[in-house]
């Protein structure tokens, strides 16, 4: 095969004749500092490849022995492993090759000594670098020499290390392939969970108690009673916002918790906060639609000795909603004092209590049971504090087991009449007024 070599069309020497080894001219591989040799006056000349591997130009140059060392070209070594990076340093300025004798030439830098050797004897006394004049004395770099056989001893090792990447990234993609294959397979579970789920909701809303094993006890009270804290000493943690709040309610919306039993316990938010008593209302109708068993307690306090006007209103609109409960429910009277427990154990004083207290409620509606009412003490513990957890009494316990259940019909339940809220506050207070002047009238007499 024959190879000629000559000038670019702009008068430059084309340096792929510097190629002297038999490798390929074609390399993509450069050398930053190769500088434009257009001012070297060489001549022009040719090259025929033969077994003698020699070089024919115009002049007459002697055959050089080849070098019997093996080559490392940096695009061989790019092409069996594109991450390894060979240093500019390592490669001769005139081969782009792996250097294996690097010699420092006049000019300071190093270059493979067959190299330079036949770019001197082909014509050309200039440097390849500098392109000032050089002499043909030449010192062995042998520090150079030291560096690039270490750098080619690592080779092993760093195409070893691809050879892991590659498998561990390959390992990485199939995982990943895998964990998206498992992930929709996930999805498809839970959203047919959530199917699952909402066909058992559909089935206990239409059946009632006959999907559903623990009855739903759900206090009804408004703001300041205590509802919160007495229902996390239910669960035995704080999970419901309890504490001391000016004007308004801790509890915004419907809020359901399970015990370790799996009973399931509901806060409702209370109607006398005039900053959101209609989205209570609704709360409260959410709480007794969910169909199924119930256990209903509303929680009141004392005022003056007598259940505040806001409280019976409440349990008036609750009862009159769900008519179904009736009797069936119960009422703990929370945080009351010494003097309205010892009250509480004369029974004529608890007779006047409850009449007064009856007056106030629906008038097809009547009190439950005296066993269905407690009296729970007032702790100055919990005075304005916040999200405290206190054990239930053994009273309050039993009190609450004894609580009765009733089923409640979705269907049943109608909408709370909160636009009569303030009416329904003053006639009780009326009729608490009037009761209690009877009662006084009587002892009178």
């Amino acid at each position: 095969m024959n190879r000629t070599y000559g000038r670019n069309k702009d008068g430059s020497l084309d340096l792929r004749c510097t190629n002297y080894y038999g490798f390929s001219t074609d390399s993509t591989s450069t050398y930053s500092r190769t500088p434009d040799l257009s001012e070297i006056d060489t001549p022009v000349f040719s090259e025929t490849r033969s077994t003698s591997r020699s070089i024919t130009t115009n002049t007459t140059t002697p055959d050089l022995e080849e070098s019997k060392s093996p080559k490392i070209k940096a695009e061989t070594i790019s092409q069996s492993d594109k991450n390894v990076e060979i240093p500019n340093e390592f490669l001769c300025p005139i081969t782009h090759e792996l250097m294996e004798n690097p010699v420092i030439a006049s000019d300071g830098h190093s270059y493979e000594e067959i190299a330079i050797k036949r770019w001197l004897q082909i014509g050309s006394q200039k440097s390849p670098i500098t392109r000032e004049f050089i002499t043909s004395t030449f010192i062995p770099n042998l520090t150079l020499k030291k560096a690039i056989l270490n750098f080619k001893e690592t080779l092993p090792q760093i195409q070893r290390e691809k050879q892991i990447k590659t498998e561990l990234d390959e390992t990485i993609k199939n995982l990943t392939r895998l964990l998206q294959e498992k992930d929709h397979q996930l999805t498809l579970i839970l959203e047919e969970n959530r199917r699952l789920e909402h066909e058992i909701e559909e089935t206990k809303l239409s059946k009632g108690p006959l999907a559903q094993i623990k009855p739903y006890t759900v206090l009804i009270g408004n703001p300041g009673v205590g509802k919160s804290t007495l229902l996390n000493a239910m669960l035995g943690k704080i999970a419901f916002k309890a504490g001391f709040s000016l004007g308004k309610g801790l509890t915004k919306i419907l809020q359901e918790e399970l015990d370790q039993n799996g009973n399931s316990f509901i806060d409702t938010p209370g109607l006398s906060d005039p900053f959101m008593k209609e989205e209570a209302a609704k709360e409260i109708k959410k709480a007794l639609t969910k169909g199924g068993e119930f256990k209903i307690i509303f929680v009141a306090t004392l005022e003056s000795g007598r259940i505040r006007p806001e409280d019976q209103t409440t349990m008036k609109l609750v009862l009159e909603a769900a008519p179904m409960i009736g009797q069936k429910y119960s009422l703990l009277i929370n945080k009351a004092s010494k003097g309205t427990l010892k009250d509480w154990e004369n029974e004529e004083k608890r007779g006047d209590f409850l009449a007064i207290l009856n007056s106030g409620l629906p008038s097809k509606q009547n009190l439950p049971g005296p066993h269905h009412i407690f009296l729970n003490p007032f702790d100055r513990s919990l005075e304005d504090e916040s999200d405290i957890l206190v054990p239930l009494s053994s009273d309050l316990q039993q009190f609450l087991e004894m609580a009765p259940t009733l089923e409640i019909i979705r269907s049943d339940v109608r909408d709370l009449q909160i636009q009569d809220f303030d009416k329904f506050k003053y006639e009780i207070s009326k009729n608490v007024s009037d009761k209690r002047a009877e009662i006084e009238n009587k002892r009178l007499a």
